[in-house]
């Protein structure tokens, strides 16, 4: 090979390779993680939204909203971010380095049923290890109760509910099979839409 061709591959490589790393940190940059940040309200009347749920899609990576509906969340650059609240319906958006504000519409369909399960596990009744029981808007209505939990009383198998007080906002006190517990707590996790509560 001669001598001029030699020269000609080193010219080559030696460009490619600048071209390389001159790409390589703005390439680095695109994939570093934004803070994306803003705030929840509903969209009739613009008030904060409390306790809503950030998630990165198809990640367990989210957060839930504070007290003003404010939220931040470090997620990669063009990421679906999934918002979603009780009541009101789902919402994608991307995930951009701007403060954003998100309206949430409320969802005016009806609850059909309450499954009880454990560990939210999806499968069909008869395959899981645990008890499952459900209750249907009817059994709600027959015994109407203004708190939800206390219409569920006697309804399901192994809980045992106490009626703390009378009227709106009273509270109830929920044993799950019998009083036990790891953490000093007997009182149930309730998860709503993958929400701790």
């Amino acid at each position: 090979m001669s001598v001029t061709k030699r020269l000609q591959r080193i010219n080559y490589l030696y460009y490619v390779l600048l071209s390389l790393a001159l790409c390589l940190p703005g390439w680095l940059m695109a994939q570093a993680p934004v803070a994306f940040s803003g705030k929840i309200v509903d969209a009739v009347d613009k008030t904060p939204i409390a306790g809503a749920g950030v998630q990165v899609k198809g990640s367990p990576k989210g957060v839930i909203t504070d007290a003003e509906g404010g939220f931040h969340l470090s997620a990669p650059p063009n990421a679906v971010i999934v918002i979603s609240f009780v009541g009101y319906r789902t919402v994608e958006t991307h995930a951009g380095s701007e403060a954003v504000t998100i309206a949430l519409e409320r969802d005016t369909r009806a609850l059909s049923e309450v499954v009880v399960t454990a560990l939210g596990i999806t499968r069909p009744a008869k395959s899981l290890g645990y008890a499952v029981q459900s209750l249907s808007t009817k059994e709600f209505t027959n015994a109407p109760d203004p708190n939800l939990i206390n219409n569920m009383s006697g309804k399901i198998a192994g809980v045992t509910i106490t009626n703390g007080g009378a009227g709106v906002g009273s509270t109830s006190r929920i044993v799950v099979r019998g009083e036990n517990s790891f953490s000093g707590t007997n009182q149930p996790l309730f998860v709503v839409d993958g929400v701790p509560i």
